[in-house]
């Protein structure tokens, strides 16, 4: 499923400025269509959530 700019904005739990800064450092590949329409595959914005998902514990440790 393709979603708008706004849709990947709410799903993301972000603003849409966010998602089109994600879109132009080529982090969130899109797809336009015409002049003004611009679509999101879902299945993009789970591969963008999974590659920056941070696991706790998993930093690194640092000597007190």
């Amino acid at each position: 499923m393709y979603l708008t700019v706004k849709q990947a904005a709410q799903r993301l739990s972000c603003c849409t400025k966010t998602v089109y800064n994600l879109m132009k450092r080529g982090e969130l590949p899109y797809i336009k269509l015409g002049t003004r329409s611009i679509r999101i595959d879902e299945d993009e914005i789970a591969r963008l959530m999974e590659r920056n998902k941070v696991i706790s514990g998993a930093g690194p440790k640092y000597p007190l």
